[in-house]
């Protein structure tokens, strides 16, 4: 083997010390073996580690320490300039999305499975292919002379097949008709696109278990953008680029940074899928970047972080809109790009017709504005104010009818609205003063005691309308 003999107290110590030089110095074993050689003495390998005998031991360490960071720095100390007073920023920044996607910055869409992260993306895909919004409704930040940009959609999860649904469903539900600056594939094309090879981006070394990027992937990444002139890339989701490898802090760290290095060197956006970790417990509130899988990492990296959530049925129901619709709310929860922001989409479904002559089913996103209950407050006060008036309305939900709530529900039930956001209605009147409480005895009831009348309040809106 190449190692000397020593009896087995000596032998155990020797691997004792091999294996603390090779995790002082993991991930340059090359190195080690090269500086070695080099020095004229034998290199043997044992139980998954390097061994070297006594002499050789302070002697490889030597070597490895000038060797470790490669060649030395050529430090230029011209380009350490103070600030100046007149100090002015080259550019601002280059926004493609609304203050969600810019060039140089990458972000990150995040969401539970089935939340509508793959066809919020292929939309906004769409939308800034187009060059406007018209799917989503958020601007689309375009020069004079630049209609769109040119986007590579890369779907890792799904076949070809599947994304031309999508996009053929996105297209005509949105009516998008400049097409030729959008690239979007699915995973089985993407993989003959690269020679019938996976985008291998990760590489895990195994002896050591160290993570790195493989320069080649890299590269092949870079020579796609520059060849096709991508402005903005669209990857989804992320998880399917680790190639075996786990997904843990240390590899997210590893790819996210690569991407991240890659918005700068190439100038373009990156838009990245995500998972978020399903919700235990009580914990069924909203999922924002810090429910990102091994997302510590991931989010200090990325620019931009959009949360992804399914509006309750409860909220549906508050806002007097069918529980079964699916509406998604996407809240920006983390930007260095701009100011947060909250916007909703809603998920419906649009039959799709394929080339063999059959249809198929495909969800599709679409811009959805909540309704405002104070606007529809202002549409039933008349209603709600003559019974307020003309009858005696207790104020809590559990009294005998007629009740705030019970008059609400009639009001709406009147002009054609669902009734499910009737309390937040009352609510709102109640903060808003048009609605006040006193306590009084019911009239003709036997209890003594008073309770919480309804009552118009003091900045009655009918008040303003009849001056």
């Amino acid at each position: 083997m190449g190692v000397k003999n020593r009896n087995s107290k000596d032998q155990a110590g020797f691997e004792r010390r091999a294996k603390q030089l090779v995790q002082k110095y993991k991930g340059n074993m090359a190195v080690l073996e090269k500086e070695t050689k080099e020095f004229g003495h034998t290199v043997a390998r044992l139980n998954g580690c390097y061994v070297f005998s006594d002499e050789e031991f302070d002697d490889v360490s030597v070597a490895a320490d000038a060797q470790k960071g490669g060649e030395p720095f050529n430090v230029d100390l011209s380009l350490f300039k103070p600030v100046t007073g007149d100090m002015v920023p080259e550019r601002a920044i280059s926004r493609v999305m609304s203050h969600r996607i810019a060039r140089e910055f990458m972000t990150l869409v995040a969401g539970g499975g089935g939340v509508g992260k793959s066809t919020y993306m292929i939309t906004a895909a769409l939308d800034i292919a187009q060059g406007g919004g018209k799917g989503l409704g958020e601007p689309i930040h375009c020069t004079a002379n630049l209609d769109g940009y040119k986007v590579l959609y890369v779907n890792l999860e799904d076949g070809q097949i599947m994304v031309d649904r999508m996009v053929r469903a996105s297209m005509d539900e949105h009516g998008h008709s400049r097409t030729d600056n959008l690239v979007a594939m699915g995973r089985d094309t993407f993989r003959q696109a690269l020679g019938g090879r996976d985008l291998n981006i990760l590489t895990q070394d195994s002896d050591t278990r160290i993570v790195a990027v493989n320069p080649h992937a890299e590269q092949a990444l870079k020579d796609i953008i520059t060849g096709l002139g991508i402005e903005v890339l669209i990857l989804d989701p992320m998880k399917n680029l680790y190639h075996g490898v786990p997904m843990t802090n240390e590899a997210s760290n590893v790819l996210y940074d690569m991407f991240s290095r890659i918005c700068v060197d190439c100038f373009i956006a990156v838009v990245c899928g995500v998972h978020t970790r399903k919700p235990s417990g009580s914990n069924r509130g909203d999922q924002d970047q810090h429910d990102i899988k091994h997302g510590t990492e991931i989010v200090d990296t990325a620019r931009c972080a959009i949360s992804m959530n399914k509006i309750s049925r409860t909220k549906l129901q508050e806002w007097g809109v069918d529980p079964h619709r699916n509406i998604v709310k996407a809240a920006t929860t983390k930007s260095n790009i701009g100011p947060s922001n909250v916007t909703h989409y809603e998920i419906t479904l649009r039959e799709v017709l394929c080339a063999d002559g059959n249809t198929e089913i495909v969800g599709t996103a679409k811009e959805y504005k909540p309704p405002q209950t104070a606007g529809i407050a202002d549409i039933i006060w008349e209603d709600v104010r003559h019974r307020l008036i003309t009858e005696w309305v207790a104020d809590f939900s559990g009294s005998k009818k007629p009740t705030l709530k019970s008059i609400v529900e009639d009001a709406l039930k009147k002009h054609g609205m669902p009734v499910g956001g009737a309390n937040k209605i009352s609510n709102q009147m109640k903060s808003e003063g048009w609605i006040t409480t006193v306590n009084e005895k019911r009239p003709n009831s036997e209890n003594r005691t008073g309770i919480n009348r309804s009552v118009v309040g003091p900045n009655d809106p009918h008040e303003d309308d009849e001056e």
